[in-house]
């Protein structure tokens, strides 16, 4: 089967609850499904307080990353983050990267 490879594009915290969603549905209606989610913007405040939620889909394999610039405008250390949470130099750069890499790209 083949594997399917997504990505969720988050930059307004008030969308962390619907995109998280989004990911727990496609996880559970597919298979063979490779995600990763990448926030920038205000989104990456989001990271900073408890979320089992996304504990238990970084645990199934989710990849979450934050945009390393937009944690210095929002003065968020990486240290800061949950363990799981991948820094990358910049969101914009790594959603560019996956979408030549073959991922689909999705904004909720």
């Amino acid at each position: 089967m083949e594997n399917h490879k997504v990505l969720f594009h988050i930059d307004e915290s008030e969308k962390w609850s619907l995109l998280l969603s989004n990911i727990s549905n496609l996880l559970a209606a597919a298979e063979n499904v490779s995600v990763e989610a990448v926030a920038n913007s205000a989104a990456v405040r989001f990271y900073i307080a408890e979320h089992p939620l996304m504990d238990d889909l970084a645990a199934s394999g989710v990849v979450f990353c934050a945009c390393a610039n937009a944690l210095r405008g929002a003065e968020i250390s990486a240290d800061a983050l949950p363990s799981y949470v991948r820094v990358v130099p910049a969101g914009v750069l790594e959603i560019m990267e996956q979408q030549e890499a073959g991922y689909c790209y999705i904004k909720p």
